[in-house]
């Protein structure tokens, strides 16, 4: 099988099963964190400062299937925002983002995290490190 018929096989496959897999946030909690594959996702308080405004959806930068982490709904994202307190210095960054009203991120191979009709706040995302090598991790 090649590779270009793998990642479709795989995609569709984690897509199907996602489509029944979603956890549901309806409280926002400062310091929770959710995690969606290789990021995490850290509740931040709503004065978090944060990068300017973006207009792309996807969390992650790059363009392999690992990287779909897609914030769609009633939400805003921001370029990279400031590391929260608790979190290592070790950690990646990543970009940030209000939640408004209802939002969820989709992912092809994660379960979905969707933001219920009453959550809205701040979160700030964070990459999964390889603890050996110090470098970011990819699904």
């Amino acid at each position: 099988m090649q590779t270009a018929e793998i990642i479709k096989q795989l995609t569709v496959e984690g897509t199907e099963k996602n489509v029944k897999e979603t956890r549901l946030i309806v409280k926002h909690s400062i310091g929770k964190v959710i995690r969606q594959g290789d990021i995490y996702i850290h509740m931040v308080n709503a004065g978090h400062p944060v990068g300017k405004q973006i207009n792309e959806k996807q969390l992650v930068d790059g363009t392999s299937l690992g990287a779909r982490h897609v914030l769609q709904g009633d939400a805003v994202i921001y370029e990279t925002a400031y590391r929260p307190s608790w979190l290592n210095t070790k950690m990646f960054l990543g970009k940030a983002f209000d939640v408004k009203g209802r939002a969820v991120i989709t992912h092809p191979e994660h379960a979905h995290v969707e933001f219920g009709a009453g959550f809205a706040g701040r979160c700030v995302v964070s990459h999964q490190i390889d603890i050996r090598t110090l470098q970011k991790v990819s699904d």
